[in-house]
Protein backbone atom coordinates (compact mmCIF):
# COMPACT_ATOMS: atom_id res chain seq x y z
CA UNK A 1 0.00 0.00 0.00
CA UNK A 2 3.03 2.75 0.91
CA UNK A 3 5.89 1.31 -0.92
CA UNK A 4 6.33 3.46 -3.20
CA UNK A 5 6.21 7.02 -1.46
CA UNK A 6 7.87 10.32 -2.91
CA UNK A 7 10.57 11.63 -0.61
CA UNK A 8 9.52 14.67 0.21
CA UNK A 9 6.21 13.04 1.21
CA UNK A 10 8.00 10.74 3.19
CA UNK A 11 10.15 13.42 5.27
CA UNK A 12 6.76 15.22 5.82
CA UNK A 13 5.29 12.44 7.12
CA UNK A 14 8.43 11.23 9.64
CA UNK A 15 8.42 15.09 10.60
CA UNK A 16 4.68 15.18 11.06
CA UNK A 17 4.79 11.55 13.40
CA UNK A 18 8.07 13.11 14.99
CA UNK A 19 6.12 16.23 16.29
CA UNK A 20 2.61 14.40 17.30
CA UNK A 21 4.54 12.42 19.41
CA UNK A 22 6.72 14.93 20.61
CA UNK A 23 3.97 17.60 21.49
CA UNK A 24 0.67 15.95 20.82
CA UNK A 25 -1.91 15.54 18.15
CA UNK A 26 -3.56 19.21 19.25
CA UNK A 27 -0.38 21.01 19.44
CA UNK A 28 0.64 20.44 15.88
CA UNK A 29 -0.56 22.66 12.75
CA UNK A 30 0.61 21.53 8.68
CA UNK A 31 2.27 25.19 9.30
CA UNK A 32 4.55 23.76 12.09
CA UNK A 33 5.10 20.86 10.27
CA UNK A 34 5.95 22.99 6.83
CA UNK A 35 8.10 25.27 9.24
CA UNK A 36 9.85 22.37 10.89
CA UNK A 37 11.00 21.08 7.78
CA UNK A 38 11.62 24.49 5.76
CA UNK A 39 9.57 24.22 2.90
CA UNK A 40 6.41 25.73 1.86
CA UNK A 41 2.94 25.45 3.29
CA UNK A 42 1.69 24.72 -0.44
CA UNK A 43 4.36 22.23 -0.92
CA UNK A 44 3.11 20.02 1.90
CA UNK A 45 -0.52 20.92 0.86
CA UNK A 46 0.50 19.40 -2.28
CA UNK A 47 0.88 15.80 -0.44
CA UNK A 48 -1.22 16.73 2.26
CA UNK A 49 -4.13 18.75 2.29
CA UNK A 50 -5.21 18.08 5.54
CA UNK A 51 -4.00 16.68 8.92
CA UNK A 52 -6.59 14.31 8.87
CA UNK A 53 -5.02 13.15 5.61
CA UNK A 54 -1.44 12.83 7.71
CA UNK A 55 -3.18 11.04 10.72
CA UNK A 56 -4.71 8.50 8.69
CA UNK A 57 -1.72 7.25 6.78
CA UNK A 58 0.36 7.47 10.07
CA UNK A 59 -2.26 4.84 11.39
CA UNK A 60 -2.50 2.57 8.68
CA UNK A 61 1.48 2.62 8.05
CA UNK A 62 1.29 1.56 11.54
CA UNK A 63 -1.06 -1.95 11.07
CA UNK A 64 0.47 -2.22 8.09
CA UNK A 65 4.02 -2.60 9.55
CA UNK A 66 2.25 -5.03 11.80
CA UNK A 67 0.99 -7.52 9.04
CA UNK A 68 4.46 -7.17 7.77
CA UNK A 69 6.60 -8.09 10.45
CA UNK A 70 4.11 -10.67 12.00
CA UNK A 71 6.13 -14.11 11.55
CA UNK A 72 4.69 -17.24 12.63
CA UNK A 73 5.98 -19.14 15.40
CA UNK A 74 6.41 -22.86 14.71
CA UNK A 75 8.57 -24.31 17.34
CA UNK A 76 7.25 -22.57 20.51
CA UNK A 77 8.97 -21.71 23.02
CA UNK A 78 7.91 -18.60 25.90
CA UNK A 79 11.65 -16.55 24.26
CA UNK A 80 9.52 -16.42 21.00
CA UNK A 81 6.22 -15.67 22.90
CA UNK A 82 8.23 -12.53 24.65
CA UNK A 83 10.21 -11.20 21.31
CA UNK A 84 7.21 -11.27 19.39
CA UNK A 85 5.22 -9.08 22.00
CA UNK A 86 8.12 -6.64 22.74
CA UNK A 87 8.64 -6.33 18.63
CA UNK A 88 5.19 -5.36 18.87
CA UNK A 89 5.88 -2.81 21.27
CA UNK A 90 8.10 -1.36 20.08
CA UNK A 91 6.33 -0.46 16.34
CA UNK A 92 3.35 0.91 18.91
CA UNK A 93 5.69 3.67 20.46
CA UNK A 94 7.49 4.42 17.59
CA UNK A 95 3.31 5.34 16.24
CA UNK A 96 2.65 6.29 20.41
CA UNK A 97 0.64 9.36 19.52
CA UNK A 98 -1.93 7.03 18.18
CA UNK A 99 -2.54 5.61 21.80
CA UNK A 100 -1.72 8.65 23.59
CA UNK A 101 -4.42 10.97 21.85
CA UNK A 102 -6.79 7.45 20.60
CA UNK A 103 -9.99 9.60 21.27
CA UNK A 104 -8.56 12.63 19.76
CA UNK A 105 -7.29 10.29 16.27
CA UNK A 106 -10.97 9.19 16.02
CA UNK A 107 -12.28 12.39 16.71
CA UNK A 108 -9.88 13.54 13.90
CA UNK A 109 -10.79 10.46 11.42
CA UNK A 110 -13.69 8.79 12.67
CA UNK A 111 -13.81 5.91 9.85
CA UNK A 112 -10.41 5.13 12.26
CA UNK A 113 -12.46 4.46 15.36
CA UNK A 114 -14.55 1.53 12.98
CA UNK A 115 -11.61 0.10 11.33
CA UNK A 116 -9.93 -0.23 15.15
CA UNK A 117 -12.96 -1.61 16.12
CA UNK A 118 -13.59 -4.25 13.91
CA UNK A 119 -9.96 -5.63 13.79
CA UNK A 120 -10.62 -6.17 17.12
CA UNK A 121 -12.06 -9.42 16.08
CA UNK A 122 -8.90 -10.55 13.97
CA UNK A 123 -6.42 -9.47 16.96
CA UNK A 124 -8.80 -11.48 19.46
CA UNK A 125 -8.15 -14.51 17.02
CA UNK A 126 -4.70 -13.96 16.98
CA UNK A 127 -4.24 -14.01 20.71
CA UNK A 128 -6.69 -16.88 21.04
CA UNK A 129 -4.02 -18.94 18.32
CA UNK A 130 -0.84 -17.87 19.92
CA UNK A 131 -2.14 -18.86 23.52
CA UNK A 132 -3.47 -22.30 22.44
CA UNK A 133 -0.36 -23.28 20.35
CA UNK A 134 1.66 -22.11 23.46
CA UNK A 135 -0.28 -24.53 25.26
CA UNK A 136 0.28 -27.29 22.80
CA UNK A 137 3.87 -26.52 23.04
CA UNK A 138 4.16 -26.89 27.04
CA UNK A 139 4.51 -23.42 27.37
CA UNK A 140 1.18 -22.07 29.13
CA UNK A 141 -1.23 -24.01 31.08
CA UNK A 142 -4.37 -25.19 29.16
CA UNK A 143 -7.79 -23.20 29.97
CA UNK A 144 -11.27 -23.14 29.94
CA UNK A 145 -13.38 -21.18 26.97
CA UNK A 146 -14.04 -18.43 29.58
CA UNK A 147 -10.37 -18.45 31.42
CA UNK A 148 -9.13 -18.15 27.31
CA UNK A 149 -11.74 -15.33 26.64
CA UNK A 150 -10.88 -13.33 29.79
CA UNK A 151 -6.83 -13.90 29.02
CA UNK A 152 -7.24 -12.93 25.53
CA UNK A 153 -9.34 -9.68 26.63
CA UNK A 154 -6.74 -9.00 28.96
CA UNK A 155 -3.81 -8.65 26.35
CA UNK A 156 -5.99 -6.82 24.38
CA UNK A 157 -6.40 -4.32 27.21
CA UNK A 158 -2.66 -3.86 27.82
CA UNK A 159 -1.68 -3.55 24.38
CA UNK A 160 -4.26 -0.52 24.28
CA UNK A 161 -3.45 1.62 27.85
CA UNK A 162 0.49 0.56 28.80
CA UNK A 163 2.09 3.83 26.99
CA UNK A 164 -1.19 5.67 28.41
CA UNK A 165 -0.95 3.99 31.50
CA UNK A 166 2.84 4.98 32.17
CA UNK A 167 2.55 8.60 30.95
CA UNK A 168 -0.20 9.13 33.30
CA UNK A 169 1.92 8.68 36.23
CA UNK A 170 4.92 10.84 34.86
CA UNK A 171 6.90 7.84 33.02
CA UNK A 172 8.04 8.95 29.92
CA UNK A 173 11.51 8.79 28.90
CA UNK A 174 11.16 5.02 26.71
CA UNK A 175 13.09 2.66 28.70
CA UNK A 176 11.45 3.67 31.42
CA UNK A 177 8.18 3.20 29.64
CA UNK A 178 9.13 -0.44 28.57
CA UNK A 179 10.49 -1.29 31.75
CA UNK A 180 7.25 0.07 33.67
CA UNK A 181 5.04 -2.39 31.21
CA UNK A 182 6.80 -5.48 30.65
CA UNK A 183 7.84 -5.65 35.03
CA UNK A 184 3.80 -5.86 34.66
CA UNK A 185 3.05 -7.88 31.84
CA UNK A 186 5.71 -10.37 32.94
CA UNK A 187 4.53 -10.60 36.08
CA UNK A 188 0.90 -11.09 35.09
CA UNK A 189 1.75 -13.59 32.82
CA UNK A 190 3.44 -15.98 34.94
CA UNK A 191 0.47 -17.08 36.45
CA UNK A 192 -0.26 -18.57 33.13
CA UNK A 193 3.00 -20.31 32.94
CA UNK A 194 3.49 -24.18 33.32
CA UNK A 195 6.35 -25.23 36.05
CA UNK A 196 8.72 -26.09 33.45
CA UNK A 197 8.36 -22.51 31.94
CA UNK A 198 9.04 -21.00 34.63
CA UNK A 199 11.80 -22.79 35.81
CA UNK A 200 13.51 -22.02 32.24
CA UNK A 201 13.05 -18.17 32.88
CA UNK A 202 14.40 -18.60 35.89
CA UNK A 203 17.72 -19.90 34.42
CA UNK A 204 18.31 -16.73 32.90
Amino acid sequence: MFTKIHPTKRKILDKALELFNENGLANVTLRQIALELEISQGNLNYHFKKKEELIEFLYFELFQQGEENEREIRNFTIWDFLQSYIAGMEQLYTYRFLLLDMEQVFREVPSLRDHFISISKFRDEAYTKAYLLGAACGVFKPLKKEELKIWVETIRLLGDSWITHAHRYGITEKAAVFENHLGYFEHWLRNYYMETTKAELNKR
